[in-house]
């Protein structure tokens, strides 16, 4: 059984990863695999593959980083204010967190990732909680690496789908917003939207105390919409569930462990 760890910024267990970002690297150093972005109080986990070449300790999503970013602060997981933005709470992190090579990483360097999102997965569910905890997988491999972690069988792989694995934890797919995806018209804005939409409605309650950013277009009066706290309450129990989010049966509860 593989036990969650706690992430090493030295790591050199993959040894092409590890020569991969000390190739990548101007002085010769190898760069850090990526360290997870956002609060420990997090609510919601957002799980993508890898880190792009460029800005691997920063824990980019390249080119999509703006994209993800203006989802979740519509949502209410995240703020943007002075042309900065602050997740919430919302936490980013890797199924690997080394950048790779061409091709991806292979099975062996995901498996040897693993006890550090399950580490991440503990951190954000224990079994007991009042409140749901929400995990979205950006892409198939970063589903799969979520379903090995928690360590159940999760629905097949689609944009939407969603499920219980274990009391008060939801994990959703989501594509992943890569250049191709967007072009090809396969993800839009609006889709993206929905997921964290259905998440907010998930998770309930308020944002913390001390945490309540206002996005620019929000600061207009009363035309602008309502402020990200006002928009993370509880919905009510008789609101529909947005149609982006397939529902799917949820899987025998306490089926798997995050240890």
């Amino acid at each position: 059984m593989l036990l969650a760890k706690s992430f090493d910024p030295a790591c050199a267990v993959c040894q092409r990863l590890y020569d991969h970002r000390r190739d990548l690297s101007q002085d010769g150093l190898p760069l850090p695999p990526a360290s997870v972005r956002g609060p420990r109080e997090a609510r919601l986990l957002i799980v993508d593959l890898a880190p792009p070449d460029a800005g691997a300790e920063h824990c980019s999503l390249g080119s999509a980083e703006e994209l993800l970013i203006d989802a979740l602060v519509a949502a209410g997981f995240a703020s943007r204010a002075a042309g900065r933005s602050r997740l919430l709470v919302a936490r980013i992190t890797h199924a690997v967190r080394c950048p790779t090579p061409a091709g991806g990483p292979t099975v062996d360097e995901m498996r040897s990732c693993r006890g550090y999102l399950k580490h991440d997965l503990a951190m954000l569910y224990a079994p007991g909680m009042r409140r749901t905890r929400c995990v979205v997988a950006l892409g198939k491999l970063a589903y799969a690496s979520v379903a090995r972690a928690i360590g159940v069988r999760l629905p097949p792989f689609e944009h939407g789908v969603e499920s219980e694995p274990l009391h008060h934890l939801r994990v959703l797919g989501c594509l992943r917003p890569t250049p191709r995806n967007l072009d090809c018209g396969h993800l839009t804005p609006s889709m993206l939207d929905g997921i964290f939409e259905r998440c907010r409605v998930l998770v309930g309650g308020r944002l913390p105390e001390g945490r309540r950013d206002r996005h620019p277009r929000e600061a207009g009066g009363r035309g602008g919409q309502s402020s990200p706290a006002k928009r993370l309450k509880t919905a009510s129990p008789g609101a529909p569930r947005r149609p982006s989010a397939r529902m799917t049966r949820p899987a025998a509860r306490n089926a798997g462990t995050i240890s």
